[in-house]
């Protein structure tokens, strides 16, 4: 059971997963802009999501939440640099009237002043939350020039300077703009029929909202580089130091399907629980993993991030960097990846409607297309061990790396950045 590939009227476009194993439907409402679409406005995107996702003409936002959770119904929405998003989880029998409620709480724009001050009152909390987050301070940190995703550094939440001057009109005038069938993705797993799923998407959505060219475009991401490697330190009074190490790389910003499929493989070799920096972490003593992977916004960086006390904080970077000098795909450990990935289609029946839509929404709003199984397999059985080692070789040829220490070290604790960059990019000669 595949995704199904619907044509909209007026240039949208619907996802659909027939999944039977239960009745529970996930649907995902996307449009394809986002906060990088508002980067001289921060946050107005996200100001205009709250509003738009609370309230419908006859029912507070307490009442809705009030008559979903007698029918375990699920609303919500999100924002990120590159959509806004408005989601709905429910049971079968409920899907018409919870489909039917989730667009009137996405289209409804007569926010009354009082709803208004008291949800901006909520988003500045959401705001204060965030400011703890490493990842957001390394880039504040940077000062915005790292080997990145030129809008990455863009806050989606915004900061609450520019959230206290948006008025009701302006939020309200906005987001109007990016409801538009031309920039609709919509995404529905769960055990219904394409065509019931058609039906109602063409019935009580698309019918409602403006087929007129969108006066907000999606935006080019295009990358910016730093011109050096930076370290930065950030006290606080924890004594697990987490640390963040960002590598510039030069394959993961690339939608062409044969490198793509590529860095699948270098994904799996080098992160997640089976990955070689999780093996050669996990047994040292006070290393705690919890990320390696290529960053999933086109943002050409790979992170690590573990936590660890100050004084493993050096030995720990000098363990990632060894594992990354000396990584390279051998055709044991492929065929084991592609044995696991063989496995992984075989039980992706399991997988939560929620899980299933999301996968096919964000492939799609990242590609412009669903990518078939057929093709990816064709692709992948003509990739060889040289291939994907020629791609580790030439994968970290900038000589940068960016690190970010959070908790109880001081500066010398950790080694300084010229040494690092020594560990990571001397003698860099793969054993293909």
């Amino acid at each position: 059971m595949g995704t199904k590939t619907i044509k909209l009227p007026y240039g949208g476009i619907l996802l659909h997963n027939r999944n039977n194993v239960n009745k529970a439907i996930n649907v995902q409402i996307n449009f394809k802009v986002g906060s990088a679409n508002t980067a001289y406005k921060p946050g107005l995107l996200h100001f205009g999501e709250h509003l738009r996702a609370n309230r419908t003409k006859d029912l507070t936002k307490q009442q809705i939440i009030e008559e979903n959770s007698k029918k375990s119904i699920t609303f919500g929405a999100s924002t990120s640099k590159n959509k806004v998003e408005f989601y709905l989880f429910s049971h079968k029998k409920y899907f018409k009237n919870s489909f039917s409620s989730l667009i009137d709480v996405m289209l409804f724009d007569k926010m009354t002043n009082i709803e208004f001050e008291t949800e901006k009152k909520i988003i500045i909390a959401e705001i204060n939350r965030t400011k703890t987050d490493i990842n957001r301070q390394f880039y504040i940190k940077s000062n915005k020039i790292i080997y990145t995703n030129k809008y990455y550094h863009i806050n989606n939440i915004g900061e609450e300077k520019n959230v206290v001057k948006y008025t009701n009109k302006q939020v309200q005038n906005h987001i109007s703009k990016i409801i538009n069938s031309n920039n609709l993705v919509v995404s529905i797993s769960g055990n219904i029929t394409s065509f019931f799923a058609k039906r109602y998407v063409k019935k009580i959505l698309v019918s409602q909202i403006s087929h007129e060219k969108p006066e907000v475009i999606a935006l080019d991401m295009d990358p910016v580089f730093a011109e050096k490697s930076k370290f930065f330190l950030s006290k606080t009074e924890y004594e697990a130091n987490t640390v963040l190490i960002v590598i510039p790389t030069k394959i993961s910003n690339c939608k062409d399907l044969k490198q793509l499929i590529i860095i699948g493989y270098i994904e799996d070799l080098i992160g997640g629980g089976n990955g070689e920096i999780y093996k050669s972490l996990r047994l040292k003593s006070g290393l705690i993993y919890t990320s390696s992977t290529f960053d999933s916004d086109d943002s050409q960086s790979f992170y690590i991030k573990f936590q660890t006390k100050k004084e493993n904080i050096n030995k720990t970077i000098e363990i990632v960097a060894e594992v990354l000098k000396n990584i390279s795909m051998s055709p044991l450990k492929k065929k084991e990846l592609d044995e696991i990935d063989k496995i992984n289609k075989e039980l992706s029946h399991t997988l939560t409607n929620s899980r299933i839509a999301e996968r096919a929404s964000e492939q799609f709003l990242k590609y412009e297309k669903i990518i078939k199984r057929r093709l990816v397999e064709n692709i992948k059985r003509k990739i060889t061990v040289s291939d994907i080692n020629s791609a580790i070789k030439n994968m970290m040829t900038d000589n940068k790396v960016f690190v970010i220490v959070e908790g109880d070290a001081d500066k010398k604790d950790v080694m300084p950045i010229k040494k690092i960059e020594k560990l990571f990019f001397c003698n860099t000669a793969q054993k293909n």
